[in-house]
């Protein structure tokens, strides 16, 4: 970004935007109300209170009055008014052309004389601007159409003013996808935006099937990568259980060590009865613990282990060796004297 120092070129291209926008509103404003003997007398009424408004900050008041004058009698006067009123607004773009539109006649010339005032608020306005160039690569710019807010511009590469706030520049070339970009034009700031076009010309159908083959290949990938992360919770837990099992099975045994001693030929007595009891939960806790864990940590095993189904072998439809579609997984509990556990059999 830089301050805006306004060039010849610049100048005679906003003179010349500006007349044609005066000429094309004068002529309808003549097609639409032609003067007649009251014109003069009305004009100079609403002149009269457009000023009024335009003291009072009444802006969009102001710019109507002025207007619908300028309808009754065309006058510099009036115009200038408008521009004065679209300054109020905030529309200073706008206000830009109409002040420009006011300097200089239908031929381009400055005119002899101005309405007090006119050449300094113009200067002024010129230098607060935003002023913005738009800069196209990667595609032959005579085959680039481009807006700011929509508004196509023929000559989008030298500087065009703007409001001051958020906008957003557009270019679209015939084979290519639409390059879009937002930007924040500042008082008195002059900036460029680039908009790039990558990649090699694409047609609709092209650009469905890229989208649709992004689209499987993410929905597969993610698919997979969820399934493992799922299997090293479930393992995880697994771990857990087969920990808490082990704790609770020391305590069980050491708890039956006791026991052995205080009760002879397996026979308590009852002061025991609340060590009996505790030595049988324990117990019980483990044997859950065991089962539970050893059968969510194989499970949680194969989930980690089998393979994801992304890759060319799901774009052609064919089964991946190894998949679940080509194999077999089998978890059991194990349960005998002197065994606890689980059993797991999975052939790919």
């Amino acid at each position: 970004m830089r301050a805006v120092t306004r060039s010849p070129r610049l100048s005679s291209l906003l003179v010349a935007g500006a007349l044609v926008a005066a000429v094309s509103s004068s002529a309808s404003r003549a097609s639409a109300a032609p003067p007649g003997k009251g014109s003069a007398k009305v004009a100079h009424q609403l002149l009269t209170e457009g000023e009024r408004a335009l003291k009072k900050k009444d802006f969009s008041t102001a710019l109507g009055k002025y207007r619908a004058s300028d309808d009754a009698q065309p006058s510099p006067v009036a115009r200038l008014g408008e521009a004065r009123a679209l300054v109020g607004l905030g529309q200073l773009a706008a206000a830009e052309q109409m002040y420009i539109s006011v300097l200089h006649d239908g031929h381009g010339k400055n005119i002899v004389h101005p309405p007090p005032g006119a050449v300094k608020e113009e200067a002024a306005l010129a230098m607060s601007l935003p002023y913005v160039t738009l800069v196209v690569k990667g595609v032959d710019p005579a085959k680039v159409t481009a807006s700011i807010d929509g508004e196509v511009i023929t000559d989008w590469s030298t500087q065009h003013p703007v409001d001051p706030g958020n906008h957003f520049a557009r270019a679209e070339a015939p084979g290519l996808e639409t390059v879009e970009a937002p930007f924040k034009a500042s008082e008195g700031v002059a900036q460029t935006v680039t908009l790039t076009f990558h990649g090699a010309p694409v047609n609709a159908s092209s650009r469905t099937s890229l989208a649709q083959g992004e689209a499987g290949a993410g929905g597969a990938s993610s698919g997979g990568h969820a399934r493992r992360t799922a299997g090293w919770v479930v393992l995880g837990v697994g771990v857990a259980g087969l920990a808490f099992g082990g704790v609770t099975g020391a305590l069980a045994a050491k708890k039956h060590s006791t026991l052995s001693s205080d009760c002879p030929n397996g026979v308590c007595p009852q002061s025991e009865s609340s060590d009996l009891s505790s030595y049988h939960t324990l117990g019980t806790l483990s044997t859950v613990g065991f089962i539970a864990g050893g059968v969510l940590a194989a499970g949680g095993l194969v989930l980690v282990l089998l393979p994801t189904h992304d890759g060319p072998a799901a774009e052609t439809g064919e089964k991946p060796a190894g998949s679940a579609a080509n194999g077999r997984i089998r978890i059991q509990p194990l349960l005998a004297p002197g065994l606890l556990g689980t059993a797991g059999e999975w052939t790919f």
